[in-house]
């Protein structure tokens, strides 16, 4: 779902360049900055002090880095070579595979490169949106970004059941939380009990043998069931919520069982934190809330 760019230290060397640059970004944008290499927090200040920063402005930017750090940069754990330049490391075919543009200082023999003095207002836009075919593993792969940095997860699904079609894009989730090294991982998935009928120990039997694999991950998982008369907004509205981040699910969490309708298409689109909070709120009380019909544990 996220776009990933790659900032070479360099190129944002003063003020102006690096909170023009730095304001693109974010989860809410669709597009994060890659931590490349670890210590590129420390390469940006290096660069600016180079370059003649005053103080005042060293220490905006010190401000910045450790602001921008929680909402739009990207844990990138990758090698880097020291012996070799930044560029050269950045455009190596192992990381630049994994990078949608990277901006620098001067050109670059690379289409992925591009100097911030040249660039064009469209690579940054139109990155809140995507269409995915609909099927579990995609829509996970997409949501990977939101993955990687939290460990609190909502999912809102009215029409979600203990259902093959359903579980599989669980599987999808948790597979990624496991090959991105995420533990002790809390999901939460919020249904409508009126679409889906049947008593919670049903619902937790219809899904251990699909989940049963991921039982010793220390991640939980639990199903919260709300009246109708509570959900009083868009709820044809999916949504997968973490701590930093939120996608709008056109179609749900669900894997059509027909083979040629998880070729078609589904809109997922980055959430505005205002809206992603708003959401989280709507259902943060659930244990004391009357409009809970009940809530269970699947794992």
């Amino acid at each position: 779902m996220h776009s990933l760019f790659a900032i070479e230290p360099e190129a944002i060397d003063n003020w102006a360049d690096f909170r023009y640059t730095v304001e693109k970004f974010g989860y809410s944008n669709g597009l994060l900055i890659a931590r490349y290499p670890k210590r590129w927090f420390a390469l940006v200040m290096e660069a600016c002090r180079k370059n003649g920063v005053g103080d005042i402005q060293l220490k905006r930017i010190e401000e910045k880095l450790s602001q921008i750090k929680q909402d739009r940069v990207y844990k990138f754990s990758q090698p880097y070579d020291r012996e070799i330049d930044w560029i050269h490391n950045t455009t190596s075919d192992a990381i630049c595979s994994q990078l949608d543009a990277i901006l620098t200082k001067v050109d670059f023999d690379n289409a992925k490169v591009h100097p911030l003095n040249q660039v064009d207002e469209n690579l940054f836009q139109n990155r809140r949106d995507i269409n995915i075919k609909r099927t579990a593993n995609c829509l996970a792969e997409s949501a990977k970004f939101v993955i990687s940095d939290s460990s609190k997860f909502t999912l809102v699904d009215p029409y979600f059941q203990s259902k093959n079609r359903c579980l599989k894009v669980l599987v999808a989730l948790l597979t990624v939380c496991v090959n991105m090294d995420r533990k002790n991982c809390d999901f939460v998935i919020h249904t409508a009990y009126s679409k889906y009928p049947i008593s919670a120990e049903q619902f937790k039997n219809e899904c251990t043998a699909m989940l049963a694999p991921f039982s010793n991950d220390k991640t939980t998982m639990r199903v919260v069931r709300w009246s109708d008369d509570y959900l009083d907004f868009d709820f044809h509205a999916r949504y997968l919520i973490s701590e930093k981040a939120g996608l709008r699910i056109d179609r749900g969490f669900v894997e059509p069982e027909d083979v040629a309708q998880r070729e078609n298409m589904t809109d997922l689109t980055c959430m505005d934190e205002n809206r992603k909070n708003q959401i989280l709120a709507q259902f943060s009380d659930y244990e004391v809330n009357p409009k809970v019909i009940d809530h269970f544990q699947l794992l």
